[in-house]
C-alpha cells in the first residue's frame, strides 16, 4: 500500500478478505488476483501497471483498493 501512495499520490484503501485473498482493484477493475495466480504480485511490476493506467486516464480520479486477509 505504501509503495502505491508513493508511486501514484494515491492511498489504497485496504479492505479486510479472507482465505487468503489479496486483489487490488483500480477503479473497479480487478488489476491483480492472487486467487488467480496463486501468487504474490511483483511490487514493480505491479506499481508499473497501476502508473500506465494513472497515465492513460489522466480525466478520472483513481481509487485503489487492496483487499486482503493477514
Amino acid at each position: 500500500a505504501a509503495k502505491i501512495e508513493a508511486a501514484l499520490g494515491v492511498k489504497p484503501q485496504l479492505i479486510l478478505g479472507s482465505q487468503g485473498i489479496f486483489d487490488v482493484i483500480l477503479d473497479n477493475n480487478l488489476v491483480y488476483s492472487k486467487h488467480k495466480t496463486h501468487s504474490f504480485p511483483d511490487e514493480n511490476k505491479l506499481v508499473d501497471e497501476l502508473r500506465q493506467h494513472q497515465e492513460s486516464n489522466k480525466d478520472i480520479t483513481l481509487t485503489a483498493k487492496l483487499l486482503y486477509f493477514p
